[in-house]
């Protein structure tokens, strides 16, 4: 991945984190991101029209919890928050993708979105996607945290 868009991508989605969930991420390493949980989520979707690809943020289990309890402002053990944990991860990837998007493609670009998907995955998975050369890792908040974004030419 080009520098340039590295940073971009880093810059969004710290921000769309802070802003949305007021948690804060700072790039990390790849030899930093070894697996620490036995399961993960990926939240995924698609993107077509004067820009395509696919972007997906993979979280363990454990932060989509804190992501909904701070949009919520409730606690991370609450019913709702796990309720909802699924859906805050989404709602991370929606903002994400449209501010990426945006800041790419200018905002009036036609671009249509899929619905985001939410997949899980083991130790073997996060090791997969982190070695994809579209992947760049963060930590949120002690939480470890991968960000895949590819466009198709």
């Amino acid at each position: 991945m080009k520098s340039k868009q590295k940073d971009l991508l880093s810059n969004v989605f710290c921000g769309a984190l802070e802003k949305l969930a007021f948690m804060f991420g700072e790039p990390a390493e790849r030899d930093e991101l070894s697996p620490t949980g036995n399961k993960y989520l990926t939240a995924g979707m698609t993107f077509t029209g004067d820009m395509s690809g696919e972007i997906s943020i993979t979280v363990v289990e454990g932060m989509c919890f804190e992501i909904a309890a701070n949009i919520l402002g409730i606690n991370s053990d609450d019913e709702q928050a796990m309720n909802l944990a699924v859906d805050s991860l989404k709602e991370v990837l929606n903002v994400t993708c449209g501010q990426v998007l945006t800041a790419i493609a200018g905002e009036k670009a036609l671009i249509n979105l899929s619905i985001p998907q939410v997949s899980e995955l083991d130790a073997s998975g996060w090791t997969e996607t982190l070695n994809k050369t579209e992947t760049i890792g963060f930590f949120v908040d002690d939480y470890p945290v991968l960000l895949s974004f590819l466009l198709v030419e």
